[in-house]
């Protein structure tokens, strides 16, 4: 069976996993989303499928641990839940429905981790293009319980802000790599190609721009006036596992000079698990580090960078455009 028919099957069972209501339905998408996870690695499908398969298995152990916490367990039968008491079963038998008192302890506790840091855990795996696994989530339940607990948070990064291009021009810094989101919601074209983009950068410098495909033109004609050589593009897509809306982005590639990248074996398309709203996701960022020469540089900026490799121009204040 090819990679797409794989994957169509597995979105439908991602779909059909918020109306499964019993234990076997849920199981079922369960061990075939692993069934396909195993196959997907050993036929070498693609870590995009392996991904895929491991997220459907996961919602699935989810979704049956809400069914368990939802249905009445018999307590006090061996095998089954809570403290082992003589009396008869006062509920459903663990044994009955193929799962035993460990996969159904598990499969509850990852039911009750908090949806926000589940979504964030499995978004920060696929943005890593990592699998997530049971193993891992459970490392977060426990992170979770405990009081002290920052799981979701990042340490700080320490790097170099600044409010402006002109702040950075008189602290005399030049950059070998530069990615730019040009904010067209706060400077007018105009306003955008007087700055001074030339002299923040090296004599060899890649320079990426972040575009939405609705300012495409407008994007182009801005490293037009700002003299940037056109490379290629890179088309930024949100995976079939995110559940927000979210739209391709264009990530541009120009160059200055005879500037190299460290690997030249860039896709043409990198996966970007992250709503547009907050700037250039992290894969974006990670990609362009891996492949490009330090320092870098980002120029409007929503969000702090990945690490302390990163110098950014701060996103400009709403302002009236002129």
């Amino acid at each position: 069976m090819s990679e797409n028919s794989q994957l169509a099957l597995l979105q439908n069972a991602r779909t059909a996993l918020s109306q499964v209501a019993t234990v076997d339905d849920a199981r079922e998408i369960r061990d075939k989303a692993d069934a396909i996870r195993h196959y997907a690695r050993q036929a070498r499908l693609g870590q995009e499928l392996v991904i895929e398969a491991a997220i459907v298995k996961l919602r699935a152990e989810r979704r049956l641990g809400q069914i368990l916490g939802d249905m009445q367990l018999a307590t006090g039968v061996r095998g089954n839940q809570h403290a082992e008491s003589p009396g008869e079963p006062n509920g459903a038998l663990l044994s009955e429905l193929g799962i035993n008192k460990s996969e159904s302890s598990r499969m509850q506790r990852i039911a009750e981790l908090d949806e926000k840091l589940f979504e964030t855990y499995i978004q920060s795996e696929t943005e890593s293009r990592c699998e997530p696994t049971i193993m891992g989530v459970m490392r977060l339940v426990r992170e979770s319980k405990r009081p002290s607990s920052r799981a979701t948070e990042s340490p700080p990064v320490d790097y170099e802000s600044f409010a402006s291009i002109d702040e950075l021009i008189r602290a005399d810094r030049r950059f070998k790599t530069v990615l730019i989101t040009p904010p067209f919601d706060v400077l007018s074209f105009e306003q955008l190609e007087r700055e001074r983009i030339r002299e923040v950068v090296d004599e060899d410098t890649n320079v990426f721009l972040w575009a939405h495909p609705d300012r495409l033109i407008e994007t182009l004609d801005l490293a037009d006036c700002w003299g940037l050589g056109y490379r290629r593009a890179i088309i930024s897509i949100p995976p079939k596992t995110f559940m927000l809306e979210q739209s391709p982005h264009l990530l541009l590639h120009f160059q200055i000079g005879d500037a190299k990248l460290v690997d030249t074996e860039i896709a043409s398309w990198i996966l970007c698990p992250q709503p547009d709203d907050v700037g250039v996701p992290l894969a974006v960022r990670r990609a362009i580090q891996r492949r490009a020469s330090l320092p870098l540089l980002e120029i409007f900026a929503k969000t702090r960078p990945p690490n302390s490799n990163w110098t950014v121009v701060d996103y400009p204040a709403q302002s009236p455009m002129t």
